[in-house]
């Protein structure tokens, strides 16, 4: 589910190229966020899970008996789960924070407003839902 929650908020960067960015700084947000959404589903999808696909089915074609075959399909999900972190619930509660905030800033769902440091405390920065 957490894969593909990645990859949908990583294919709705409409705005990213549209005119209505105000700023280079939103530009530059968007291009951040989603390329550690990228990273993290290549990382997943590419390196991890065929690997270790490969290797399960090497076992599977030696396998003689039920118990051999659900032990081998238990090795596979822990060892996937493991490589990509997703029994860690800190970077999962992140992870999915992250695809949120994504989806909310390209439906213009989450407005985010720069302000000068200089002129105000740190306590003067928002974060304004709605349009």
């Amino acid at each position: 589910m957490c894969l593909y929650a990645c990859y949908e908020a990583a294919t709705v960067p409409g705005k990213q190229m549209s005119i209505d960015l105000v700023t280079l700084n939103e530009r530059h947000l968007l291009e951040e966020m989603l390329h550690f959404l990228n990273a993290y589903n290549l990382h997943c999808s590419v390196y991890v899970v065929p690997r270790l696909w490969d290797i399960f089915l090497g076992k599977l074609s030696k396998s003689a008996s039920l118990e051999e075959i659900l032990s081998f399909q238990n090795s596979f999900f822990a060892d996937t789960m493991a490589q990509c972190f997703l029994p860690d619930p800190e970077f999962m509660d992140l992870l999915s924070n992250l695809v949120t905030v994504i989806q909310n800033f390209t439906t213009d769902e989450v407005v985010i407003i720069f302000i000068d440091w200089d002129m105000f405390s740190p306590d003067s920065i928002y974060l304004f839902t709605g349009n």
